[in-house]
């Protein structure tokens, strides 16, 4: 999106934006967000101002991989959170995040912020993520005690998304959906697991609602927010979740259609200068 260097090293992606405001470009998060999001002079944003809750997690041991890291990041700030009796904790499981928010890892320590998963998504950056001295290039976690198929609740009735709102899905993107995906979207679109669902493979925790169809403008709308993350995927992808650390997206077009890929948030592998399109080849991780 934008070029630059700070100091010797590659600059943080979209680092020509430090030291000023980026607006949300797209009508729904203009009027709910008008300040925008100021990136401080490093190109980091700070999202401060849109916290709802704070945790300060300790170092990580020696030895940690970057997955590791943001899986245990964020069950931590959940379970701390949620012991302490923070009103959004009430209903939901001690390790799964409120619903509409994700946590933000704030540059040069290890506090968090709880913000909007919507304000989290506005541009490709670094944060405490990128930062953190551990192994960058180390994938997954160590393998879980005990897994469990994740469970989906449905709604009762008819199935989530009709048929007909399906297709005109499929018209306004200009083609048709993935099988698999179309299936699950239909029958689910707009749920989120039972209360969460853990990748070890990638240190993913799934506790937010997938993507469903609305009759109007919605970041939760498939087509919709999906004209708002084209600085993460070129149309051969799909995002379908926010997820914490990232979001998921299906293929669309092109090799592999309906593999699914992780997109990591504050990836210390991203860089300014690079298009949408070095990005997706760069740093998109295969899950499914």
């Amino acid at each position: 999106m934008t070029t630059g260097r700070l100091g010797q090293q590659a600059a943080p992606p979209n680092a020509a934006y430090a030291g000023q405001v980026v607006n949300f470009p797209d009508p729904v998060r203009a009027s709910r967000h008008p300040r925008g999001v100021r990136m401080d002079g490093n190109g980091h944003p700070v999202l401060s101002p849109y916290a709802r809750a704070a945790a300060e997690i300790a170092d990580p041991p020696p030895g940690f991989g970057i997955d590791e890291l943001r899986l245990t990041d964020y069950v931590s700030a959940n379970a701390a959170m949620a012991a302490s009796g923070h009103d959004l904790w009430d209903t939901i499981p001690a390790v799964a995040t409120p619903h509409g928010w994700t946590w933000h890892h704030v540059p040069g320590g290890r506090r968090m912020e709880l913000v909007p998963v919507e304000v989290k998504a506005l541009l490709r950056h670094h944060g405490g993520l990128a930062g953190t001295d551990v192994d960058q290039d180390r994938r997954g976690t160590r393998p879980l005690q005990e897994t469990r198929p994740a469970h989906f609740r449905l709604p009762k009735g008819a199935g989530a998304v009709t048929e007909q709102q399906v297709q005109g899905v499929e018209e306004d993107l200009g083609y048709r959906l993935p099988g698999a995906y179309r299936s699950f979207l239909k029958a689910a679109g707009g749920s989120a697991p039972v209360g969460a669902a853990l990748d070890a493979e990638l240190g993913l925790l799934v506790d937010q609602p997938f993507f469903t169809v609305r009759d109007e403008a919605a970041m939760n709308d498939l087509v919709y927010v999906n004209k708002c993350l084209r600085d993460h995927f070129t149309k051969d992808y799909l995002g379908v979740a926010f997820v914490q650390g990232g979001i998921l997206a299906v293929k669309v077009r092109g090799q592999d259609v309906g593999s699914v890929w992780f997109c990591p948030y504050d990836d210390a592998r991203d860089q300014d200068g690079w298009s949408v399109q070095e990005r997706v080849e760069r740093l998109l991780l295969p899950c499914g």
